[in-house]
């Protein structure tokens, strides 16, 4: 498969968005035996249905394709920053990302109480 890391894709599907392969061709609106050709790597996955899950699921064509993603945030803007952060959390467990939200609720109370102070 040239476009696509299928490996990646099957992954993104079961251990991301937690998905049957029929549940996500239908959010991908593809016929889902087209779907399981492109995660055995029978069928290369085209640019539209790339775009796609790219779109709904915030995840870059980079990482899909299986490349590595840049996440040194040294000179983005705070979109990009954002988006860095995003790519980070989307890599981790449920306990994680509930230790993550507390981390950040944590520093919001901080810059709140920062601000109030002034």
């Amino acid at each position: 498969m040239n476009n696509m890391d299928k490996n990646r894709l099957k992954d993104l599907r079961k251990n991301k968005l937690h998905l049957s392969q029929t549940e996500f061709s239908k959010v991908l609106e593809i016929p889902q035996m087209t779907y399981s050709n492109y995660e055995t790597g029978k069928t290369e996955i085209t640019l539209s249905v790339l775009k796609k899950i790219s779109q709904l699921y915030g995840f870059s064509i980079d990482y899909l394709c299986g490349n590595k993603v840049n996440t040194d945030t040294a000179g983005l803007s705070f979109g990009e920053k954002k988006n860095v952060l995003i790519m980070k959390i989307k890599d981790l467990d449920d306990d994680k990302v509930d230790l993550v939200s507390s981390y950040i609720d944590g520093l919001n109370d901080i810059s709140h109480k920062d601000k109030n102070n002034k």
